[in-house]
Parts: C-alpha cells; structure tokens; sequence
C-alpha cells in the first residue's frame, strides 16, 4: 500500500482531494488564457511501476502495470493507493483492462488469453475459466450493474466475436457460477460472429431505447467497419437477425487500435454522439434514438473528420486515443495533445509532448474518459496528467452562428450581447428569404431601432409580419414596464387586428375564426396597456360589435355591455349578465324599469335570487309593470308575487306594504285585498288604504279599514250596504255602550226604512235590549 498523505504537495495546486503540478509542469508562454479552455496537469504521484493500461470510471482510476499488477485509487476520498497482483511477474502480461460505470467490476484481459475478474474491494484477481481462450478487446458495459453485478454485458474479442455474460461480485456465488468445479456456472455464450471480415472489435457498446426496454441498439466497430444492430427483447434475438446481411459502413486503412468513443450528457442518459477512431480520419455523427427497426439507423450527420496537418500536403499519423466530449475531439498523438472543434472541424487548442512532460524520455501511452466526473486523463508509461477542460462551450455559440444553427447557438449563449447577435443575425437571414413572419418573431426579440424594423414591414405591406414584430416587441417592452410605449404599441395593434378583421370577413371561415381568436388572446394579455375609451373608439369606428363587447366584459365594463343588449330589445341576455357577472346594486336598481316592464316574469326570478336588494329602491321597477308583456306566467301579477315574497321574508317597509295593497285594491277579486287587511300585521298606512279603497269602491275593504281605525259608525254605515251580518259584527265591536246601542238601533231603523220589515225589527230590538240589560249589570258587579 502507498498512502497518499505521504506524496510531496510542495509547490502544486489541489483538485478534489489530490494535488497537481502547476507552473513546474508547464511553460508559462502556453499558460491558460481567459479564452482558452484546455491544460494539461500532472498529477502529483509516481506508480509502483511502469504503466501499461489505465482507465477510469466514477471517479476510480485503475492501472494495468507491466509487472502485472494492478494499482488503483478513488479520487473523492483521500487515501489510499491499492496494489493487487494478478500473476507472477514473468509469467505473462497484461493485454487491456476495463473498469464498469459504477468503478466496481474490472475485467482484465492477457495476451495469453487468460482472463480475469477483479472486485475492487478484493486483494485477488479471479480467473475467468469460461473466457479462457479468447483476448478480449472491448466490452459494452450494462447501465443497469451495480456493486454486486454486472447485469447482462457484451464482450468483443480479437477474432470478431462478441460474447454475452453476467458477472457478479458474490464471493459465494462467484465460485458457484464461475470456478470450474464449483457447480452451476455463470453463462458465457457466443452470440455473434462478424461474417467474412473477422478483424478484432476494437468498440463495443449497447443502448436500450427509452420507449421499449426490450429493444437494443449495438455499435460494433474494428479498425475498418462500423456496424448498427438494432433489435431484441434478448441480444440473441437481436444478432440472428443480422446473420447474413449485417448493415455496416466501411473505410479503408488498417488501424489496429481503432476505437469507439461515446458522449452523453447524462451519466444514465442515452448518447447524443459518436466518434468512430480510423485510419483515415475521425468518423463522427449524431446519435438520434426513436422508433427505429432493424436495418435502421440512429446515426445523422455522420461525416468523416479528418486529422489536421502542421504543414499542407504532409502525410498524418492517425493520434493513438481519442476522447469525445460535448463539442470537441481530444486526440493523443505520440508528440502531443490536439483538441478539435467538432462543430468548426477546426483545431482549437494543442500541447507538445515536452511542455507537459518532465520526463523526455518517457512515451504516452493513452487517454481514458470518466464519463460520470466529466473528466479527462492522460497517461505515459510513468506519469499521469489531468486534461483540465473549462468552458469548452464558450465560443460555441458563434460557431453555431457561422453556420446558421441559430437554435443550438441561443442556446449556448452566454448574455444578452450574444443573444441579440444571433437573433438579429437569424432575423436578417429569414428577411433575406422571405420568411417575414419569422424574421418578425426576431427582430422583435432585439434591440434593433422599433421604427426602423417597424417601418420596414409595413413599407412591404406585410401586415400579417409586423403584427407578429409588435407583439413580440410589446412583450419585451412589458418586461421594462415602459408603459407609455406599451399602450402605444398596443393601440397600433388593435387597429391593425381589427383592419385586417375587416379585410378577411369574406375569407374561409375557419382563417377568420383563427384571426378572431388571436385577436381575442392579444385583448386579455394587454388589456392592462389599452386606454379604455380609445378601444372602444376604435372598435365602434371599425363596426366590430363583437369584439368591443368582448373587451367590454373582459375589462368589466358590464354596463355598456347591458346597456348594447338593452338596446337591441335582448332583454333576456341583458338580465343575464346582470345576474351572472358580478355587478353592484346600483346597477340592478338602474336596468330594473326596462326589464321589468319587458319581461316581468323573468325579472323577478332575478330579484328574488339576489336576495341583497333593497325592495324600496325596486318600487320604481315595480310601477313600470306592465302585465301584457308578462307571456310566462300570465295568471299571476309578477309585481305583487315580488312583494308578497318581500312580505312573506319579513319585510315591514310601509311602503312596500302600501304599494302591495294598493295592487291588491287594482285587482277585480277583493279576497286576496281583504285577507290581507284581515291577516296581516297591517303595516300599511290605514288613511291611505281607505282613500284607496273608498275611490276603487271596494266596500268590504273599506268597513274592515274603518273597523281597524276604531271608526265603527262609518263602518256599520258602509257594512249595511254590504251585509246585515257585518254591520251587527261591527255594532259590537265599541266598548261605549251608548255607541253600541246607537250603532244597534241605527241597524234596526235600517231594517225598518229600507226593508219594511217591522216584526223582524222588533225582534232584533228586544234582542238587542236584553243584550244591553246584561252587559250593563256585568259592568255593575264588574264595578
């Protein structure tokens, strides 16, 4: 064991938990500038022997060692460096490691084809007795492994043979499965065989399409093809299918360590990219996964890269690794360190050999990638380095610019300067072809002069264009609360809908309908930066009805909205609003009359459903009825059921009781007048009843009113025209008995005059007589 704490920090600058050279390892001519992205850094410890392999996963980092041992150490803890020896020295050497995503599993592959297992927490290899026999060049990890298993993973050999396995850290269950002898072993089964060209696959990996788990996508590459399966629910389904006539792309040359390199953005993600390590260049594409079948493709804008040269006509030789990253290709060369720009094609940064390598007279060896840390690392046979990649994305979005990708160069860019760049720049392009509604969507988005980009849609009569540059421009106007400008842009554009309303009224309807509707959009999203009265000037001007109601009710202005429906005699859609948006009393109190004397009926269910009203304030309403117009319900007089329901809620308003009985008096039957006067706690004004009643001679009424006044000669007076039987209630009521005896005898000289029917006075008399003896001794004894 080496531990790390022991390793001399003088001098070096610390990244995560280890330290690197800095200004010692570099010269200070080639120093990192704020515009430059890449550096190379050695990193601050020397391995317990001359490196051969090296590859790094989650943060892990593994050395092949050529004196076959293997050395490995994990970046995120502090600590220590672990050696493990697979076999004796002399015995036989490693040919390539590789290391899991999880930086759990390593498999190590010798050139004498022995193949072994390591778990990074053993302190011993396990030999792989299935996968004797083979030299294994590539290995397509699983996603879905963890620290005990690998789950189901591919490995290509040297002969072009691709194998499946599940390999598992179990101790228990590792010598079951995979020590011979030790019983049921772990399956270890040929799938496929390259037909007719077995060069070694140098590249390996698998993907699972995201929209059916049981479907894969295989990239296959060897130095001179690359290869596309697509297919399953299992992997041996999947290559059965390709037996014969496999799908593949061919280049010529015979680099023997070609290589397959990926970049995801994601740690678990699907890759966007690939980058194909040849003879004649870098052959490099997008990867798009969607609902591809087998003899498909997922590769687009696949092209082939090719390697700079210091000087033109200068025979390259191919660089010895590759690393893919999100815009570039880092190359290792034998004499240096090349960066290329993946969009630009172009070379962007470059490190010779002796700026970043004290020893001259040690050899590079590779690169290796943490696709989960993002992390680059070069290695000599005596010396690791981090490449160190800052802002790799920085420039990109010019170079997305130069070549009209305007969407990923918006996306990449880093303020508002560069922003406008490329919006002014997609705009002037979209002008140039014609797409003015487009380039209007842009220009409204910059900073370009209002009126000059203003003026130039309108001078081309493209309307429909500026309609769009005002309403893009007016959001961005409204994000710096200008509000002048903001209600400017806003009228502009009202007038120019409502024009271009006017000239489509004869299109297809469904053009109009759409037009309609955005216009209807632009009023609800700007109706704050409209000026009431100017809208509405407008509109009328244009004869859009039906717009300014709209903005009517979506600014709230419910009364010209009545008033319109008033107007037009819809009486019913005018009592609609009236009861369904929320309105004040007041308003209620002012459209009543009209409604009331135009449909009564309706009216009414109205008031009585808004129970907040003040009755008194609705006799107006009341006085306008007009029963003709009430077709609903034309047996009931809708101003009387108003206020009978008033009643009926305990309302002791004398005038409604008033005005209630004065209705009562109009009607030709008294007995809903009399029951009222009889039943009711007469709240109404006595005097103005009788007036009422004597002048509609409603006689009945009137002696019940004189009656409830106390004035009982008046009452028996009127009661004798209408019923002997009410006029002798009546004579009874006084408590002075000479009024009652005057009130009786005033009944029976009636009896006498106007009847003639003396016997029957008599009789009435001596009734009466008898009647006054006894109520006089009861008031005596009373006494």
């Amino acid at each position: 064991m080496m531990d790390i704490d022991d390793w001399d920090t003088d001098g070096r600058r610390n990244i995560g938990d280890y330290s690197f050279d800095d200004g010692e390892v570099r010269d200070q001519e080639n120093a990192i500038e704020s515009q430059t992205s890449f550096a190379v850094y050695e990193v601050d410890f020397k391995p317990p022997g001359k490196i051969k392999d090296l590859v790094v996963c989650n943060e892990t980092i593994v050395m092949a060692l050529t004196n076959n041992q293997i050395a490995h150490l994990t970046l995120l803890k502090a600590g220590e460096l672990t050696e493990v020896p697979v076999v004796k020295g002399g015995e036989d050497q490693i040919h390539k490691i590789f290391l899991d995503p999880t930086g759990n599993h390593l498999i190590i592959s010798m050139n004498n084809e022995d193949n072994y297992y390591l778990f990074l927490k053993w302190q011993k290899p396990k030999l792989l007795h299935k996968m004797k026999g083979i030299i294994i060049e590539s290995v397509a990890w699983n996603k879905n492994g963890d620290n005990v298993s690998t789950k189901e993973i591919l490995i290509g050999t040297s002969k072009g043979k691709i194998y499946e396995t599940v390999i598992e850290s179990n101790e228990k269950a590792f010598m079951e499965r995979l020590v011979s002898g030790g019983g049921k072993e772990q399956p270890f089964k040929l799938i496929y065989s390259l037909p007719d060209h077995p060069e070694p696959i140098s590249g390996l990996r698998f993907e699972a399409f995201a929209t059916e788990v049981s479907k894969f996508f295989v990239m296959v590459a060897t130095p001179t093809r690359i290869y596309q399966f697509i297919g399953g629910p299992t992997f041996e389904s999947l290559f059965q299918r390709y037996e014969q006539n496999p799908s593949f792309i061919e280049l010529p040359g015979d680099l023997r360590h070609s290589q397959l390199a990926f970049f995801s953005k994601f740690n678990q993600g699907l890759p966007k990219s690939f980058a194909w390590l040849t003879g004649p260049g870098i052959y490099f594409g997008d990867l798009i996964f969607g609902s591809q079948n087998a003899y498909e493709t997922v590769m687009f804008d696949d092209s082939l890269v090719g390697y700079p040269c210091d000087r033109p006509g200068e025979a390259v030789e191919p660089p010895l690794n590759i690393i893919l990253t999100e815009f570039h290709f880092i190359l290792l060369f034998k004499d240096k360190v090349q960066v290329i720009s993946t969009l630009s094609r172009e070379v962007v940064w470059q490190e010779r050999k002796e700026k970043f390598m004290n020893n001259k007279r040690s050899a590079v060896q590779g690169l290796a990638y943490d696709a989960t840390g993002k992390t680059a690392w070069l290695y000599s046979d005596s010396n690791v380095y981090e490449i160190d990649i800052k802002n790799e994305d920085q420039n990109v979005w010019e170079m997305y610019l130069q070549r009209r990708q305007f969407e990923p160069a918006l996306n990449h860019c880093k303020n508002d300067n560069q922003r406008d760049k490329v919006l002014t720049n997609q705009a002037d392009f979209n002008f140039e072809i014609k797409q003015y509604k487009m380039a209007a969507a842009c220009y409204g988005k910059t900073k370009k002069n209002f009126e000059e980009i203003a003026l130039k849609f309108y001078g081309l009569n493209e309307h429909s264009a500026l309609r769009t540059y005002l309403n893009t421009k007016l959001k961005d106007i409204k994000k710096t609360k200008n509000a002048t400008q903001a209600t400017l842009i806003s009228t502009w554009l009202t007038e120019i809908y409502l024009d271009k309303m006017n000239e489509s009224s004869h299109a297809a309807k469904e053009s109009v309908e759409v037009l309609e509707e955005e216009f209807e959009n632009f009023l609800k999203e700007n109706q704050q930066n409209l000026d009431k009265a100017t809208t509405f000037n407008l509109m009328a001007s244009h004869g859009r009805m039906k717009e300014l109601l709209s903005y009517a009710m979506l600014i709230k202005d419910y009364k010209r909205v009545i008033s319109y429906y008033v107007q037009q005699g819809d009486y019913k859609k005018a009592l609609e609003i009236l009861q369904e948006e929320p309105q004040s009393e007041e308003m209620f109190y002012e459209f009543s009359p009209v409604l009331m004397a135009n449909i009564p009926y309706f009216t009414v269910n109205c008031w009585v459903r808004s129970n907040f009203l003040d009755p008194r304030k609705l006799l107006p309403s009341l006085m306008r009825y007009d029963h003709s117009k009430n077709l609903e319900d034309p047996e009931t007089n809708q101003a009387i059921r108003y206020l009978q329901w008033c009643v009926k809620k305990g309302n002791r308003d004398t005038a409604i009781h008033d005005y209630l009985l004065s209705l009562y008096v109009k009607e030709r039957d008294q007995k809903q007048l009399v029951n009222f006067i009889q039943n009711s706690e007469r709240l109404f004004d006595l005097k103005y009843a009788l007036r009422l009643c004597l002048k509609e001679g409603k006689t009945l009424a009137c002696v019940l009113i004189y009656s409830a006044m106390e004035e009982y000669e008046e009452a028996v007076n009127l009661a004798l025209e209408v019923s002997i039987d009410l006029a002798k209630d009546n004579a009874n009521q006084p408590e002075d008995v000479g009024l009652r005896k005057k009130l009786w005898l005033k009944i029976a000289k009636y009896l006498v005059e106007k009847e003639k029917n003396t016997q029957k006075a008599m009789k009435l008399w001596l009734k009466i007589a008898k009647y006054l003896v006894e109520k006089e001794k009861n008031t005596q004894k009373a006494m």
